[in-house]
């Protein structure tokens, strides 16, 4: 794929006609018209005068004109060139928006007239690299964008904010007090808890003295036991078999319903404090960290630390143990996952045996009987169990779940390649129940 980096001047910069952002049209100030109209290019040209600079983390790809010597068709970049073209030219401005520009050229920064580009040997060596950056995600290889939490994070880190920083900073607290589960703190909804935290009153019931610091007028013992309760609550129907009574379609009268709930079912503080303190978190060092808190996406081995079993008892089950916690995931997936399969499939059925529960029937049929058994003979009660074998329901009640044993076997068929992440997430998910099952064969 030929490509070089060059310097080249604005004025022979020429927008794609055939941009994938619009139908193909015949001429520049109809394209700049449409990338006003429908694409922002408004806000570009504003933040490139506020700069006095494109991103340098961005770069414009272009490929040479076929006609036109010295002159460059960009394939990448058409909204930030357009907003260059604009703010070195205002009259290349509709009439509409040329105040705009004169107006962001006046309080803006000088804008150089030349800039470094990507010059593609052709747009076909130029397409993989646009594919990538505008398909998503797309499987990791793309642009992955920040969720709630990692903007939060992010904005405390450069002495920003965001509208979810308060939530982010609870459920992060959560996740280091041992709150919630990791695999909680993923799920957790901070745009909805953020819906109840502005409410004066409900922050009030929760120990909050603050609408953006984490900073408390109760004392903290009785603070995360109110939090506990207002994140278990938050949890999506997928992860804990029950409706959440805290929900984004709340309006203000089911916050003040919700804070009298907590109060009225002794979860909220009853202690005030004479004036406000900071909260005190644990910080979460590799050494001290709860294992199942480790990040699946980094972690090298499926099976994490805590999980600590010998199965003597049976000789390939212990054998599909240590081959599936030394395997690389991230070198061998395949191997991994079929692993992950035979050694949930192995654990499952010598349950059934000890139990005598029959292993007869497909692997979903015998995990759907270990559960029942589990239900009334687990050492494990209330919402523990439950959160325990909530992802072995899924298992056996959704075939298309991601843990299900069709989606596990469609690795090990070659329908989809797995990735290290993809199959350690696998494991944190289903691990609490697995961990049942592993002490039913003592």
């Amino acid at each position: 794929m030929g490509y070089r980096t060059i310097t080249v001047g604005i004025n022979k910069l020429l927008l794609d006609r055939t941009n994938a952002r619009h139908d193909a049209m015949d001429n520049e100030p109809e394209i700049i018209a449409q990338l006003l109209r429908k694409e922002k290019a408004g806000e570009v040209a504003r933040s490139i005068a506020e700069a006095g600079a494109l991103n340098p983390l961005e770069r414009i790809g272009v490929v040479a004109h076929p006609a036109l010597k010295g002159s460059y068709i960009v394939v990448e970049g058409n909204r930030r060139v357009c907003a260059l073209k604009m703010l070195h030219d205002p009259d290349k401005a509709p009439d509409s928006f040329k105040k705009k520009v004169l107006d962001y050229k006046a309080k803006g920064q000088e804008i150089p007239a030349r800039i470094e580009v990507v010059l593609f040997d052709s747009e076909e060596d130029a397409e993989p690299w646009i594919s990538m950056r505008h398909r998503g995600e797309d499987g990791g290889k793309g642009l992955r964008p920040w969720d709630v939490n990692a903007k939060a994070r992010h904005a405390e880190k450069v002495g920003g904010s965001t509208a979810n920083q308060l939530a982010a900073g609870l459920v992060d607290h959560a996740l280091k007090t041992g709150l919630i589960t990791g695999e909680e703190h993923q799920e957790v909804p901070v745009t909805t808890l953020t819906r109840y935290l502005g409410n004066p009153i409900f922050r009030h019931t929760l120990g909050l003295a603050s609408n953006k610091e984490l900073e408390l007028d109760v004392p903290q013992d009785e603070f995360n036991t109110a939090l506990k309760v207002f994140l278990q609550d938050s949890l999506p129907k997928s992860l804990t078999g029950i409706d959440p009574k805290v929900h984004s379609r709340s309006k203000a009268a089911d916050w003040k319903s919700y804070a009298k709930e907590l109060s009225t079912h002794g979860h909220a503080p009853k202690t005030r404090l004479p004036k406000a303190v900071p909260l005190k978190s644990p910080r979460m060092s590799a050494a001290k960290a709860a294992p199942r808190l480790s990040n699946p996406d980094k972690r090298g081995s499926v099976v994490t630390t805590g999980f600590r079993h010998s199965f003597t008892s049976d000789h390939i089950l212990s054998r599909l143990f240590r081959e599936l916690r030394s395997i690389d995931a991230n070198e061998h997936s395949f191997a991994a996952a079929y692993l992950l399969r035979a050694f949930i499939e192995r654990l499952a059925k010598l349950y059934a045996k000890r139990h005598r529960l029959g292993m007869e029937g497909d692997l979903h049929n015998v995990i759907d009987r270990c559960v029942k058994h589990l239900e009334t003979h687990s050492t494990l009660e209330g919402k523990a169990l439950k959160s325990a074998l909530q992802p072995l329901k899924g298992m056996v009640s959704d075939r298309y779940s991601r843990t299900s044993p069709d989606s596990l076997g469609s690795w090990i068929h070659g329908s989809s390649v797995p990735t290290r992440a993809e199959i350690n997430r696998r494991w944190d998910t289903l691990e609490p129940g697995l961990h049942l099952l592993a002490k039913g064969l003592l």
